[in-house]
Order: structure tokens, then sequence, then C-alpha cells
């Protein structure tokens, strides 16, 4: 017997969850939509005319009132979460009626799709073993996350015969009608006229597809309810087979016994004593949902309410094919206002910074000056590998705008690079020309603040620089390049500013908030696929740019967007910095996986070698 370790104890919450370490779950059906967690060793489950077979990580959805159960060679471990929503129909009573999920990630190559999914289940089995007891309607909450996930990713045309498995409309519907009427002592005619259907061929999808005729069909039903009775609730035995179409208790407990090897009260007892006294360890399998568990919302559980969404992404490549071509130029400009600012020591400075760090190709002026200011400019120019020249017209930048300080900016930049490339010259402005009063962010597009700060495109293009050799893979938001023994991979988040920034200017912009003109503030999950990869270890080294790493803007809005100040300006200088991240995978039959949850406007770059 396996009743699994209940988390949730409240019998009003909308979700059930359980973990379960267990090589058979009995044929049963409910009302639920159930979702199966594979955490170790594998399981088979059986449902209609096919079977699925789960291995570690992968998660099935049962529907509801698909009669189904578990088996597997030995012990598996996996998560139940079953959505009730026989409790959520008080707004919509109709809503759930006639709705089928296609979940099965065993059967698809795309483990981002269902990454959500698992976020929300490892989400909830740590908060339900931790002391902290979650917000009121917490549950309920993640109850219709999970079903507009599901509505919106997993459900094909509705009951279209070509999508789903023949039979399984009529099927699902004489389960339904069934699990939804188990009290009522059903006949096999009453069943057929329900739904439609000549008895004898109702009769014939028992036998076909089960191996049993209805009247054992209905009991199993009856059973499953029965069982979910005993551990739901302290009624007597009589009183839970009236309830489950059996005549009399007497009825209920032979064929109970018969399917359960115990009588209905010896399992109630044997039920209670193993959800008080249980095999299953917390450090058996929060370990395994960690990797599910970095933050979709900002800070924690309390700020359920603005989730964001999550957009897929599958990229593909192959080692062994010919690269293309080489990335595109980007570093080809650095402009200065005059000559004259090349002979400041501090524009110098950041003049050798940037080429250390980045290495322009020519330092062009906007506006020209005497002869002989260009040519000390062109001079030192040429001392730290830039040719000098004066730009013909000033260049045309278009007016401030405070996206410009913002991670948004390096998106927009590289969407123009990598998608919209037209094969101009790119020019960058060093530094900022005004300081916006007394905060360092005007909204100007130089690479630093007046103060000299780095600024987020500035550390894009850092990072842009460690893209090398031919492309081998591109396309929207990813560009992937080979080297001799590395692969490059560059990802972005782009995002689409919303109507009203060209309309109106986002009129309920602020200084400080300056992302409300983004349509949308997405995660990126990106599944990355490397073919004929010849180690079977590799080094991953990952550079990240996001709002927390590497943005001046928003360390500063962190400190309390403080005054210009010769210590805060330091300050910024030392902890605006990309995050650097090392970890080592294992290619498995020469084929590399790789996961990647990018923020919202978050730029990374992910380097691939061997491991020495």
């Amino acid at each position: 017997m396996d009743t699994g370790l209940n988390l949730i104890k409240d019998k009003s919450s909308p979700i059930a969850l359980s973990i379960h370490d267990t090589a058979l779950i009995p044929r049963h059906c409910h009302g639920d939509i159930e979702l199966i967690y594979v955490l170790r060793n594998e399981i088979t489950v059986r449902m209609f005319d096919r079977e699925v077979h789960l291995r570690p990580d992968n998660i099935l959805c049962i529907n509801s009132g698909e009669l189904h159960e578990l088996r597997g060679a030995k012990p598996c471990m996996f998560i139940s979460l079953r959505i009730k929503t026989d409790l959520l129909n008080s707004m919509n009573p109709d809503i759930y009626k006639g709705m089928y999920f296609c979940c099965d990630s065993s059967a698809s190559n795309t483990r981002t799709k269902f990454y959500l999914i698992k976020h929300c289940i490892a989400e909830l089995v740590k908060i339900f073993t931790s002391e902290s007891k979650p917000k009121p309607f917490f549950n309920y909450s993640i109850a219709y996350l999970l079903l507009n996930e599901l509505s919106m990713h997993f459900m094909p045309e509705m009951f279209r015969p070509e999508l789903l498995v023949k039979h399984v409309e009529r099927f699902f519907k004489i389960t339904s009608y069934i699990n939804d009427n188990f009290s009522k002592n059903l006949l096999l005619s009453d069943v057929a006229s329900a739904v439609g259907l000549q008895p004898q061929y109702v009769s014939m999808l028992f036998k076909r597809h089960f191996n049993m005729n209805f009247l054992s069909f209905y009991n199993e039903i009856r059973l499953s309810h029965g069982v979910n009775k005993l551990l739901a609730s302290n009624k007597t035995i009589e009183e839970i087979a009236g309830e489950c179409g059996f005549s009399e208790g007497r009825t209920f407990a032979l064929n109970f016994k018969k399917r359960y090897k115990m009588s209905p009260s010896k399992y109630r007892k044997a039920a209670q004593a193993q959800e008080t006294s249980t095999d299953i360890k917390k450090e058996d399998y929060l370990s395994l949902l960690a990797k599910y568990l970095p933050p979709l919302w900002d800070a924690n559980i309390e700020n359920i309410g603005i989730v964001t969404e999550i957009k897929y992404v599958q990229i593909q490549a192959d080692v062994a094919l010919e690269a293309g071509l080489s990335v595109p130029s980007y570093k080809d400009n650095i402009v200065l206002a005059s000559a004259r600012e090349a002979l400041y020591a501090d524009i110098q400075e950041l003049l050798k910074t940037a080429q250390d760090e980045i290495g322009f190709e020519n330092l062009c002026f906007n506006v020209g000056d005497a002869q002989a200011v260009q040519d000390k400019a062109a001079r030192f120019a040429a001392s730290i590998g830039l040719k000098a020249a004066v730009l013909p017209e000033p260049l045309d930048e278009g007016p401030a705008n405070l996206i410009h300080d913002t991670c948004l900016q390096p998106c927009v930049e590289f969407k123009q690079l990598f998608e919209n490339a037209n094969g101009n010259q790119r020019y960058w402005r060093l530094i900022d020309q005004e300081s916006g009063g007394s905060a360092p962010f005007a909204g100007e597009r130089g690479l630093f603040t007046v103060g000299g700060v780095k600024k987020p495109l500035y550390n894009a293009l850092r990072l842009l620089g460690r893209l090398k050799g031919g492309v081998i893979a591109k396309g929207e938001g990813h560009v992937m390049s080979a080297s001799p023994g590395k692969i490059h991979l560059l990802l972005y988040n782009y995002e689409h500013m919303a109507e009203r920034f060209f309309v109106a200017r986002a009129i309920d912009e602020s200084f400080m908030e300056r992302l409300k003109q983004v349509k949308n503030l997405s995660r990126l999950n990106a599944e990355i696929v490397i073919k004929n990869i010849s180690v079977k270890v590799c080094v991953i080294h990952e550079y990240i740019l996001n709002r927390e790493h590497g943005s001046s803007f928003d360390a500063w809005i962190e400190m309390g967007a403080p005054d210009v100040t010769d210590p805060n300006t330091g300050l910024l200088k030392k902890i605006c910095e990309p995050k650097v991240v090392f970890h080592r995978e294992e290619a498995k039959d020469g084929i590399l996986t790789l996961d990647a949850l990018l923020e919202p406007l978050e730029i990374r770059v992910i380097e691939i070698e061997a491991a020495p």
C-alpha cells in the first residue's frame, strides 16, 4: 500500500500535494487534474489504451476522470499534485468541462516548455516542508497559475480526432459521467444513454482497453472514491459505502478487501500511521528540486501577484558543421564631442579602459578643433591603438531617452546588430554630455556617465567581445559561434516597447521608473542542444548582465538614488560588474544539453570548452 507523504493537510485546499516512493499505485480514477513529476528511478503510467514511461525529471498530466495506474520495476519517488477543479467551480461551473491537456515531457524534445510547471511544484514542496505558512489564497493562486499554463501551452483544439488517440473523446465522456455520478448505483444502460452510445459499444470499450467488464470498472471507480473518503474524513464505513453507491457497508467492505487486500478500517489506520511515520525524508527530494527553485517572483511568495510570463526557445547547433560568417563588426568607432576632449586626463583614462576591455578601431570627433589640437588628439589615439578622424557631420543620435541608461538599451542594440544588420558602421559615444542635475543618468547614449561610471551598454559590449570565431547557429535572441577549442553563445532577452512609447512617450514614466514603456517583462528559458561534442566533460563559464548584475542605473536606484558625489560614484564603479558563474556539465553520446533562465532584459554569454 502507498498513501504517500501528504504535504498539504488542509482538506479545503484546491491543491493536494503528496510525495510517493513506491512501485505500485493501483488503478484508480478521480475528478482532479493530476500532475505526476518523477524525481528518482522510473515508473510506467497506464491510461486508457496507452502507456507512458516516465524517467527522472519527466512530468505528465492525468486528466479529470481518466482511469490510470502506476507501476514500476522498483520503488519510484515522484510528486503528485492534484488540482481539485470541483473547488474552483464557483466562478464558472462549466469552465472545466471538456478540458483535456496533452502535457507529457517524456514525449517532448523541449524541456524548457515545462519549466514553469516544475517551478510551481518545487516552490510548493519547499513552502509546505518549511516551518513558514503560506499567505491566504496562495494555493488558489498556484492552482489558477497552473491551469493557465496548461490551457495556454498544453491544450489542443477541443477533441479534434486527429489530435487525440482514437476513442479518447468518447471514453473520456464515459469515465467523466461515471466519475460524476458514481454514487447513483449506475447501470450500463444508464451510462450508454447519458453519452449517446449503444450499451454493447460501451461494454466493448471496457473489455478492449481495460480487459474488464463495466461492473468491474464501475467498482474500481467507486472504490477509488471510497479510499479518498476513508483518508479525508472520519465517516463510518456504512456512511462511505452509501456515498459510493453500495447498497450496504458489507458489500463495500468485501469489494474493498478483494481490491486492496485489507479491510477499510485497517486501511485507514495504516494510512494514518504512515502519515505520521514515513521513510520519505526532506533531503531526499528537496535537493532534486533545487534546480527549479530560482524565484520566478521578485523576492518571495508575497509577490505572487506579479508573476511574469516565461518565453521558451530551443537552440540547436552541430559543431561538426562548418562555421559560417564571422560575428558582425561592432567595434568600428568610439565618438567624442570634440578633439579637445581627448586631451582631458579623465577622458583619456576612460578611453584607455575602453580599449583594454573592448578595443575599438577609430576615435571620431563630432566637432573639429584647431589643427594643433586635432594632431595632439590623434597622437594620443595612436598611443592606445586608435585611428583618429573628424566626422564630416555631427553624429545624429536622436533625442535623449531614459531607456538609454537601462538594460533595455543593449538588448535593442543587439537586436539591431544581429537580426537587422545592414552592414553600416557602428558609432558609440564614449561619455554622456549632461549629468541630469544631481543624478548621473540623463538618458543620453554614452557608454559612461558624466562621472565615468560604466553603463549597461558598455558592459554588454564587453561581454560581446567574448563571442569569437565563425557563427554556427543564429536566431531570435541568440548567436552561437565556434573558435579553436571553444564554443561561444550569446543570449539576449529583448522585449518590445509598448505602443504608448511611440504614441505618448509613456506618460506614467518617471525618472527612476523607466521600464513602464516595455511591453512585457518576461523571463526567457533557453534549452541549448549542441551535437558532436568530442569530449565527455565540459567546463562552462557564464557571464551575466541584468538589472541585478552589471547595471549601474539599477544599482544607483538600489542605493536610494543619491546625489553625484565622489564616494557614491566610486562605489558605483566598483559594484557594477557582470556576474560570472562556473560549472561543469557532462556530454552524453556526444550531445551537450544546457538550460538557461534569463531575467527580463538580461544578456548572457556562455563559453564552453573541454575540461582539463
